[in-house]
């Protein structure tokens, strides 16, 4: 429905509810009907928050203990499947992804492009750069980056099926996600000519260079001032220093 010039959702109205800190906007709170909404088709849809409970620090570990419980049992099996990766990769070396992921219960993603540039962020006046999210992970930049490293070692020119099993297969922990990750690289590509001056005519590759150089907790002007500047390019000033003493009487 609509409050004002915008259309707003279910899920926008209710998190401005008074238990929810809402700012009086909106006539919404628990124990009230709410204001009758009007969806795309036209349905009128008339609701009732019954209980409202926002977030807030545990009262006890009872409160929580299920979630607990789950983290703990998913940091064990994250910290063993980290202690096995030899293991792991050599299993899939030898039996293949498909009757490795049969064997140990896991899921076979289907085959997808890796890059540190997701092509299909690169929407027309909202340039991202970001990596291709791993599915199931999201976005996981190191371990998209250790894909990268690795393929871009790889012999220049040589069909994956000669290269040595060694060379095809990898495994990457990725601690934030709590989970392990194999890889088979099926075919790698350098950045053709084309592609290069296209990603240079939209603007990307300088959006990488400023993306390598800047965080998100640093100023443009101190990533570009002249001690920034002067430590990346080894940069020394000619001068010789003032004594503090020449003048001293003056």
């Amino acid at each position: 429905d609509r409050f004002g010039s915008e259309p707003m959702s279910l899920a926008a109205l209710v998190a401005e509810a008074k238990e929810f800190g809402g700012g009086g906007l909106y006539p919404i709170q628990a124990g009230i009907a709410g204001p009758p909404l009007r969806g795309l088709d036209g349905s009128v849809f008339l609701f009732r928050i019954t209980v409202a409970d926002p977030s807030h620090a545990p009262a006890s570990i009872d409160e929580v203990r299920d979630e607990v419980v789950r983290d703990l049992r998913r940091l064990r099996h994250y910290e063993r499947l980290a202690a096995s990766m030899d293991d792991l990769v050599g299993a899939a070396r030898t039996d293949g992804l498909l009757a490795f992921a049969v064997t140990n219960g896991a899921v076979v993603q289907p085959r997808s492009r890796l890059g540190l540039l997701d092509p299909a962020r690169l929407v027309q006046g909202s340039l991202q750069v970001s990596p291709t999210p791993i599915p199931g992970l999201g976005e996981a930049r190191d371990a998209v980056g250790s894909v990268m490293i690795h393929a871009s070692a790889l012999p220049p020119g040589t069909p994956v099926n000669d290269l040595l099993l060694e060379d095809r297969f990898l495994v990457i922990a990725v601690p934030q996600g709590l989970a392990v990750v194999l890889v088979e690289i099926l075919t790698h590509a350098p950045l053709t000519e084309d592609v290069y001056a296209d990603l240079a005519d939209r603007g990307v590759l300088h959006a990488l260079l400023r993306a390598e150089e800047i965080d998100t907790d640093t100023l443009m002007q101190g990533a570009f001032g002249f001690e920034a500047l002067a430590a990346r390019h080894q940069f020394v000033r000619d001068v010789a220093p003032l004594d503090p003493d020449d003048g001293a009487g003056m």
